[in-house]
C-alpha cells in the first residue's frame, strides 16, 4: 500500500521517473519520457495506466490467480506478469485451465441467457426466443436438445399449424432486412 502511494506522487510530479522504478530503463520508459516532452498531460496518463495494470495484476498473482495476458501499450514482461516471474505465471495459467473456470474452450465465458427478449416494435417479452438454439428448437421439434430430452415449449405448437416456415421468414426479414 504504502509501495503504491509512493509511485503515485512520484507519478504526480514527474511521471518518467515512476515508469522507471516499475519497469527499468527499457521501452516504456521510452515512452513515458518521450509523452512527457510531448505534453505532460499524456505522460501522466501513461504513467497512472502501467501503475495501474501492475498493482492490479500483482494483487491477482497474490491471490493466486492468473494475472492475464499482454496488454497493449504495456511493453513490460513485469508489468504482465504483476511482478512474478515468468515460470510462476505459467504454473498460475496452467493451473486455472485445469480448474476450467465456467470457460468455454474458445476462451470465452460462458454466459446463460435471459428469458427476456424483444418482441414487436421492440418491447420487452418475457419468455421470448432469443438463442438460435431456441428457434431451432422451436422450429424442428423432432430434433432432441443437447441433454437428451424432448425440445419443448412452442415447438409442438408451431408445428401442428406449420408457422415454422412463417417464423423464420419473420426471423430473417427482422434481422437481415430482407
Amino acid at each position: 500500500m504504502l509501495s503504491r502511494l509512493i509511485l503515485t506522487l512520484i507519478n504526480i510530479f514527474f511521471p518518467p521517473l515512476s515508469v522507471l522504478i516499475l519497469t527499468g530503463p527499457y521501452t516504456d520508459t521510452l515512452i513515458n519520457c518521450c509523452l512527457f516532452l510531448a505534453g505532460v498531460i499524456p505522460s501522466h496518463i501513461h504513467g497512472f495506466y502501467i501503475s495501474c495494470t501492475y498493482f492490479h495484476r500483482k494483487k491477482k498473482v497474490r491471490k493466486g490467480r492468473w494475472p492475464g495476458g499482454e496488454k497493449s501499450f504495456i511493453y513490460d514482461r513485469r508489468i504482465w506478469n504483476g511482478g512474478a516471474k515468468d515460470w510462476e505465471v505459467e504454473e498460475l495459467r496452467e493451473r486455472e485451465d485445469e480448474k476450467g473456470r465456467g470457460k468455454r474452450r474458445d476462451g470465452g465465458v460462458e454466459r446463460r441467457s435471459s428469458r427476456r427478449g424483444y418482441g414487436y416494435e421492440g418491447e420487452i417479452v418475457e419468455g421470448a426466443i432469443n438463442t438460435m438454439g431456441e428457434i431451432k428448437s422451436a422450429i424442428c421439434p423432432e430434433k432432441r436438445t443437447a441433454r437428451g430430452e424432448e425440445a419443448g415449449g412452442v415447438a409442438p405448437a408451431m408445428a401442428a399449424t406449420g408457422e415454422a416456415r412463417g417464423v423464420m421468414e419473420r426471423i430473417e426479414e427482422r434481422f437481415w432486412g430482407k
